[in-house]
C-alpha cells in the first residue's frame, strides 16, 4: 500500500491530538494536582485539533504551527527535574516532530530552540544550567540524535526530489509515446483512407472505361487511354472478345491515340489481344499511332503480324465498308 507524505503527518496530527486527551484522562484518573500539565494538556488538545482541521482543509503552515505548539508545550509542561537534574528523551519529541512536519533546518531550529527554552525556564529557577548541557555526554547524545535526525531528512528529501523528477519524466515519456502513437494512427488511418480512395479511383476508371463502340454492324472500336499494366491489358483482352462474341463482330478497331507512349509490354499485350481476337475470327486493325509510337515500335522491332493499320478509326471504318 502506498502511503503519501500527507497521509504520514495527518496521522501524526491525529495521533498528537489524540496523546493530549489521552494525558488529560490520565491526570485526571490519577487525581494529579499539577494544574500546568493539565493545562497544557487541554491547550494542546485543542490548538492540535483545529490545526488538524486547518491542515485538512489544505493549509500547509498548520503543521509549522504544530511543530511550535509541540515545542512550547513540551518546554513548559516537562517537570522541572527532567529540566534541571534528569535528562529525558522527551525532550527530542519536538525533534522528531519537525523531522517529520517541516524540513531539515526546522530540526535544527527546534533542537535548539528546546535547549534555550529549557535553559530559560532553569534560570527562572536560579540557574541556565540544564540537564542536557551540564554533562558533555548527555549533550554529545543529544547532539549526536539531532544530527542523525537532520541528515536524514536531507537524505530523504533528496530521494523524494529525485523520485518526483523521475515521475515527472515518465510522464513526459509516457505523454510523449501517447502522441506519438495518436500520430502514428493518424498517419496509419490517413494512408489507409488514400489507399481506399485510390481503390475506388481505379474501379471508377475500370467501370467507367468503354471497352467496345460499335461503329457500324459488324464493327467495334476499343479507344485505349492512359498506361496499360498487365492486370489492365488482361481486362481489356476480356472485355472485347466479350463483346466481338456478342456482337458477331468483323472487325474490331484498336485506336491508341490516347496512349501517350507504348512499351515492350504494352506492345506485347496489345498484340496479345489482337491474337485473341483473331481465335474468335475477328480482323484487327490498330488506329491512331502517333509519330513517337511508331518510332518507338520500329525500335524494339515489333512485328504487328496480322494487325492492319489506319491513321484514324474513319479510315478503317471506310476501308471496311469498301470491302463489304
Amino acid at each position: 500500500m502506498n502511503i503519501t507524505r500527507r497521509q504520514v503527518i495527518i496521522a501524526l496530527m491525529a495521533l498528537q491530538v489524540t496523546g493530549a486527551v489521552l494525558l488529560i484522562i490520565g491526570q485526571i484518573g490519577r487525581n494529579q494536582a499539577d494544574t500546568a500539565v493539565i493545562v497544557a494538556a487541554v491547550l494542546s488538545a485543542v490548538a492540535g485539533a483545529a490545526l488538524l482541521a486547518a491542515y485538512l482543509r489544505g493549509w500547509e503552515p498548520a503543521r509549522h504551527l504544530n511543530v511550535l505548539l509541540i515545542t512550547a508545550g513540551t518546554a513548559l509542561a516537562m517537570p522541572q527535574q527532567f529540566v534541571t537534574t534528569d535528562s529525558a528523551l522527551i525532550v527530542l519529541v519536538p525533534t522528531g516532530t519537525a523531522l517529520i512536519l517541516a524540513g531539515p533546518r526546522w530540526v535544527l531550529g527546534i533542537a535548539v530552540g528546546m535547549l534555550v527554552a529549557l535553559a530559560l525556564r532553569s534560570g527562572a529557577a536560579g540557574g541556565f544550567q540544564t540537564a542536557y548541557t551540564n554533562d558533555l555526554r548527555t549533550f554529545t547524545s543529544y547532539a549526536s540524535i539531532v544530527a542523525a535526525m537532520f541528515l536524514s531528512r536531507v537524505l530523504a528529501d533528496r530521494a523524494l526530489a529525485g523520485a518526483e523528477r523521475s515521475a515527472a519524466q515518465a510522464e513526459v515519456a509516457r505523454v510523449t509515446a501517447e502522441a506519438q502513437a495518436r500520430s502514428n494512427a493518424e498517419q496509419a488511418r490517413e494512408l489507409a483512407e488514400q489507399n481506399e480512395r485510390q481503390r475506388q479511383l481505379l474501379a471508377l476508371v475500370a467501370t467507367l472505361e468503354t471497352p467496345a463502340v460499335t461503329l457500324a454492324d459488324g464493327v467495334l472500336l476499343a479507344p485505349l487511354v492512359g498506361t496499360f499494366d498487365e492486370p489492365r491489358a488482361a481486362a481489356l483482352t476480356k472485355r472485347l472478345l466479350k463483346a466481338a462474341r456478342e456482337q458477331r463482330a468483323r472487325l474490331v478497331v484498336i485506336d491508341i491515340a490516347g496512349v501517350p507512349q507504348v512499351d515492350a509490354e504494352m506492345a506485347r499485350a496489345l498484340l496479345q489481344t489482337a491474337q485473341a481476337l483473331r481465335l474468335l475470327g475477328c480482323r484487327v486493325t490498330l488506329t491512331g499511332i502517333a509519330p513517337a509510337v511508331a518510332t518507338t515500335l520500329v525500335s524494339m522491332n515489333t512485328a504487328l503480324d496480322g494487325v492492319t493499320v489506319a491513321r484514324t478509326p474513319q479510315d478503317a471504318l471506310a476501308v471496311e465498308q469498301a470491302r463489304v
